[in-house]
């Protein structure tokens, strides 16, 4: 897929971390009688994936009140009524609720008017990224004025790594599989989008191109088992030798179409990846792109988080901005940013 905007701005944005750290250290302390059994030396989770540490709500913190908390500061920063909000979408791979859609909560925490259209997008951690092309669609269109998009990872995920981390020690078995539910970590992003008619705006979104790979889809799978509990199964290997040339890929049909690297930001998923994706573009990452070495792997919300830290920071120049996104499946996305444009 591609497709192409000339009127649709970012105007707004809030994110969340939660207090909690818990860093790769303690995680080998629980894990110790396997680590210690198999030979791994204590440190080879954070050398191995470049994740010191991650941020953890509680196992009880729902991700549906967590997104409304952010879109409510998302729309205060921007200077947007809620009511003038036409569409919510929650791009979130962690629900609680089976029905409503999580973008019903939003909503109603927002104030929008009973005209909104209000509903979820999940895709794995492309997610929050398909949601902006959807929201950016709209918007060009004529159809809304001011849409928002958010994502929350919360006590779903936290249940699903202690899941992983009690199974294993429950087996007696440390897997290759482990490593990936080790990485990740919560938190929440939120971004407003508006008509470039409604006035000053941060940046513009231009751009969108798509690949997939539907014969890896078993690399990454997070399944919602009989009882209840969400696992995750993950090949972090085969992710890696099979997802960054994907990624290179669509960023290399997307440069076909006028796409620049510049400031360029990727999905959050550790430093083997970081550093095989620059070594094959021929490109350093934004420097403030590496936000999974304290937050860990937080899915659909680490890229947009990334940049929304970067902004806040001050760290964004006038220019290109990109946005290399992947996602269990496997797909990909280049999504293209103009800062500085009002």
């Amino acid at each position: 897929m591609h497709t192409h905007w000339k009127h649709v701005r970012l105007v707004g944005w809030a994110h969340e971390v939660p207090g909690r750290e818990v860093t790769s250290a303690a995680l080998e302390e629980r894990l110790w009688p396997l680590l210690e059994r198999a030979g791994v030396a204590r440190g080879t989770l954070e050398a191995k994936t470049g994740v010191r540490a991650r941020r953890w709500y509680e196992p009880c913190v729902d991700p549906e009140d967590v997104a409304a908390r952010v879109a409510c500061r998302a729309i205060e920063q921007a200077r947007v009524p809620g009511r003038e909000v036409g569409l919510v979408i929650n791009a979130s791979i962690d629900h609680r609720l089976f029905e409503p859609s999580g973008a019903h909560v939003v909503g109603q925490a927002l104030g929008v008017g009973a005209d909104a259209a209000l509903f979820d997008v999940r895709n794995a951690c492309l997610g929050f990224v398909d949601a902006l092309t959807i929201a950016a669609e709209r918007i060009e269109a004529g159809a809304v004025e001011v849409a928002v998009v958010v994502a929350a990872e919360a006590g779903g995920m936290r249940r699903a790594i202690d899941v992983a981390i009690d199974s294993a020690l429950a087996q007696g078995e440390l897997t290759p599989e482990l490593w990936v539910p080790l990485t990740m970590g919560c938190g929440a992003v939120a971004w407003v989008l508006a008509a470039a008619r409604r006035g000053a705006a941060h940046a513009s979104l231009d751009a969108c191109v798509t690949r997939n790979q539907t014969e890896h889809g078993a690399l990454c799978v997070g399944r919602i088992e009989d009882s209840g509990r969400l696992t995750i199964r993950a090949n972090g290997p085969g992710i890696l030798r099979q997802g960054v040339p994907l990624i290179a890929s669509t960023f290399a049909a997307a440069r076909e179409r006028g796409a620049a690297l510049g400031q360029a930001f990727m999905h959050q998923v550790g430093s083997a990846h970081l550093a095989a994706l620059e070594k094959l573009l021929g490109h350093r990452m934004h420097p403030r792109s590496a936000t999974f070495r304290e937050l860990g792997n937080t899915g659909p919300v680490g890229m947009p988080l990334a940049v929304a830290l970067a902004a806040d920071a001050g760290a964004l120049s006038r220019g290109p901005v990109t946005l290399l996104g992947a996602g269990s499946g496997l797909s990909s996305a280049v999504l293209s940013l103009t800062w500085g444009v009002s």
